[in-house]
């Protein structure tokens, strides 16, 4: 099978995650849920990509894609060497406001009264325009995280995927 331009897109993305290692280098399928399912199944049977689902004793199931050595060397033969891919996305220009969200998002998350996640709440409480969030986490700086407590407790709030966090450190703006 010659990959066609979507299927290079989805091959390059699984790519991209093959770096973020909270998801084992894999793609998680509802962050895919934009591709044409036609196409992913293509790659599928192409043995181009493969399915991988985690099972949690807890009852909860995750499927992922992750990309085969046939997909790679299919990406590496139809676009330059995947390790100069750009990273689209990640060298857009930001504004200052959203400079300031990742930011804040990096230094709350540290504090150890907050476990590692910015919380929802201070999110509201600091009047954070939310459209600035949902644009960063559409954009694929930030990421969604919802943790729950022993006690039943649950906490919601925000992280810095790898991108972002790469981002801020790299190309941040001379303060």
């Amino acid at each position: 099978m010659q990959p066609n331009q979507e299927h290079l897109k989805i091959l390059k993305d699984i790519f991209l995650f093959s770096k973020v290692h909270r998801y084992h280098g894999m793609l998680p399928r509802k962050l895919a849920l934009f591709y044409d399912d036609a196409a992913i199944d293509e790659l599928l049977l192409a043995e181009y990509i493969e399915r991988v689902h985690f099972k949690y004793p807890c009852g909860s199931n995750t499927m992922l894609l992750r990309l085969t050595p046939a997909g790679l060397a299919a990406l590496h033969a139809n676009q330059e060497p995947v390790e100069t891919l750009p990273d689209d996305i990640a060298l857009d220009e930001l504004t200052p406001a959203q400079w300031d969200l990742l930011s804040d998002v990096y230094h709350l998350s540290q504090l150890r009264r907050y476990g590692g996640i910015m919380p929802l709440d201070k999110v509201e409480d600091d009047k954070m325009d939310p459209k600035i969030i949902n644009e960063l986490y559409a954009r694929g700086f930030l990421i969604r995280v919802k943790a729950e407590m022993g006690s039943g407790k649950k906490r919601k709030g925000f992280i810095l995927s790898n991108k972002g966090l790469r981002h801020l450190n790299l190309y941040s703006p001379a303060v």
